[in-house]
C-alpha cells in the first residue's frame, strides 16, 4: 500500500530489514567454513565463498534464499516481506573488483528477470 511504499522509500524500516536479514545471511554463512556476509552499500550485501564452487555457493544461497523467502518482519504496525536477488561470480582468476562487478551485473541481471532469484553466468541468454 501507499504508507508502506513511502515508509520504505525514505528508509524508516530498512534499518530493521537490513538487520533482520543480515541476520540470516550471518547466520547461514557462518554454518560454512570459508564464507562471510557483509553489508555492501545501501541496501545491499555481498557474500564471499572460499574454496567454493559455483554450484556449491548457490546451493548456500538457495538456503538463504528460501529463508528470507519465508521470513515476515512486524515493523511500523505492518508486516513486510522482501524479494532478494543474487549474483554469482567464481573468483578464480580475476581480481576482487572483477569478481564484484561480476556478480553486481548477475544481481541485476537477477532482478530484470524475475527477481528473488539466483543467477551465475550460465543463466544468462543473450
Amino acid at each position: 500500500d501507499e504508507l508502506y511504499y513511502s515508509a520504505m522509500k525514505n528508509g524508516l524500516f530498512m534499518d530493521e530489514l537490513i538487520t533482520k536479514h543480515g541476520a540470516i545471511m550471518d547466520k547461514y554463512c557462518g554454518e560454512q567454513k570459508f564464507a562471510f556476509a557483509i553489508r555492501w552499500g545501501g541496501e545491499e550485501f555481498l557474500i564471499g565463498f572460499s574454496g567454493m564452487d559455483v554450484e556449491k555457493a548457490k546451493d548456500c544461497l538457495e538456503n538463504i534464499l528460501n529463508v528470507i523467502r519465508n521470513t515476515t518482519v512486524h515493523t511500523g504496525g505492518m508486516d513486510i516481506n522482501v524479494t532478494m536477488s543474487f549474483g554469482v561470480a567464481p573468483g578464480k582468476v580475476a581480481t576482487q573488483d572483477e569478481i564484484v562487478k561480476s556478480a553486481d551485473d548477475l544481481l541485476y541481471y537477477a532482478k530484470e528477470h524475475g527477481r528473488n532469484r539466483i543467477c551465475d553466468a550460465s543463466d544468462v541468454k543473450e
